[in-house]
C-alpha cells in the first residue's frame, strides 16, 4: 500500500493571529464542497483528502446551494500523485471573509499547502467567541471541554458528547457555546427539533453570538420554512451586514415568500458587491422575480447567466426547460441554440 496524501498548512486572520475559534476547514471541487477538519487552537490543521466522514455526516443539506462550477474532485496521477488543480480550500468563520486557496498537484506524504487567510467584514458587530463563556462556573466549563473533546474527535461519539453539553446547560443555562455544541451533537444524532432547541437558546442566551444562527438557519430552510429564514436572515445581517450567504439566503427566502422586492434587494446589493457569481442561483432568483413581472427577456438573460455558471446545479434543467418553451411560445427571441427539452 502506498503513503496516503496529506494536506496540511494554518488558518489566520488578515492580522496574523490565529482564528478565536476552531473552524472548519472545507474543500471545494466545482459543486462538491466537503468538510475536511478542525483547525487547532494555533489555527494548523491537516487532513487527508476526501472529507472527514463524521463531518460530512453532520453538514448542514442546505451548505453547497447557490454554488456553481463543475465537480470533478481528485484525479490521481502517477509517480503517487494527485491533481487538485480545480480544487481549493477555504475556512469558515462567521463575520469573516475566507480567501480561496487554491490547490494544485500533490504526492504522497505531507503536503504544506500554506496559508488560508480570513478577513473581518466591514460593519461586523456580532461576537465569534460568547460573552457568556467568559462568565462560566468551572464546573460547566469543564463538562464543556468534555462534550466537545468526544464531538471533535475523528470517530466522535456524540451520545457522550450530548451528555457532557446537556450537563454543562443544565449547570449554566446562559451558556451559549454549550447550547451550540449541544445543537451539533443532536443533529448528528438525527435530532433536527432538539438541535433547534439548542441553537435558539443558544441566541436567547447571547443574540450577538453569531455561530448558532447559520445552523439554525440551515435547519429552517431544509423544512421550507422560508419565514424563519426570512427572519432569521435579518436578524444576522443587522449584526454582519457583508455576509453574502446571508443575503443570498435572505434573497432565496424572499423570492419562495413572494417578497420579490427584498429578494431583488438582495441581489442588487450582492451584484454591487461582485457576489453574484459566488452564489450562482442568485441569477435564477432574479429570473423568477422578472418572470413574476412577465419581463421574459430580462428573466431568459438571468436564466442564460445561471446555467452557464452552475451546469451541474440541479435546478439547471428546469432552468432549460423555461427557456424551451418560451422559445416555443415565441415570447422570447431565439437564444442562438437550441435547447434541449429537460428529461
Amino acid at each position: 500500500m502506498g503513503t496516503p496524501i496529506y494536506l496540511h498548512g494554518r488558518v489566520v486572520t488578515d492580522g496574523g493571529e490565529p482564528p478565536p475559534e476552531p473552524v472548519v476547514v472545507r474543500m471545494n471541487c466545482g459543486t462538491r464542497s466537503t468538510p475536511q477538519g478542525y483547525t487547532d487552537s494555533k489555527g494548523h490543521f491537516s487532513f487527508q483528502p476526501g472529507g472527514n466522514s463524521a463531518l460530512v455526516l453532520a453538514d448542514a443539506s442546505v451548505s453547497n446551494l447557490g454554488h456553481g462550477g463543475r465537480s470533478t474532485g481528485l484525479t490521481t496521477g502517477s509517480f503517487g500523485s494527485a491533481n487538485l488543480s480545480q480544487c481549493h480550500l477555504e475556512a469558515g468563520l462567521p463575520g469573516y471573509r475566507t480567501d480561496r486557496l487554491a490547490l494544485g498537484m500533490v504526492r504522497m506524504g505531507s503536503n504544506d499547502v500554506g496559508l488560508i487567510v480570513v478577513h473581518r467584514l466591514e460593519g461586523l458587530i456580532g461576537d465569534t467567541v460568547s460573552i457568556t463563556t467568559l462568565t462560566a462556573p468551572a464546573n460547566a466549563r469543564k463538562a464543556y471541554q468534555k462534550g466537545i473533546k468526544a464531538l471533535r474527535k475523528r470517530s466522535p461519539n456524540r451520545e457522550r458528547a450530548a451528555r457532557h453539553l446537556e450537563s454543562a446547560v443544565e449547570a449554566y443555562p446562559e451558556y451559549a457555546a454549550a447550547w451550540l455544541a449541544l445543537g451539533k451533537a443532536r443533529e448528528g444524532l438525527d435530532d433536527p427539533d432538539g438541535a433547534r432547541q439548542a441553537y435558539s437558546r443558544s441566541i436567547e442566551a447571547d443574540p450577538k453570538f453569531l455561530w448558532p444562527y447559520e445552523p439554525l438557519i440551515e435547519l429552517a430552510a431544509d423544512r421550507n420554512d422560508w419565514i424563519k429564514v426570512e427572519s432569521l436572515t435579518e436578524l444576522y445581517l443587522k449584526l454582519s451586514p457583508r455576509s453574502s450567504k446571508m443575503r443570498f439566503l435572505s434573497a432565496l427566502a424572499s423570492v419562495r415568500l413572494k417578497n420579490l422586492e427584498r429578494a431583488e434587494a438582495m441581489v442588487q446589493s450582492m451584484d454591487e458587491l461582485n457576489e453574484k457569481d459566488d452564489w450562482p442561483l442568485s441569477y435564477a432568483i432574479m429570473a423568477a422575480v422578472h418572470e413574476d413581472r412577465a419581463e421574459w427577456e430580462k428573466a431568459a438573460s438571468e436564466y442564460e447567466m445561471y446555467i452557464g455558471r452552475s451546469p451541474d446545479h440541479k435546478t439547471v434543467d428546469e432552468a432549460k426547460r423555461r427557456l424551451y418553451e418560451w422559445e416555443m411560445l415565441r415570447i422570447i427571441e431565439p437564444r442562438g441554440k437550441m435547447l434541449a427539452r429537460s428529461p
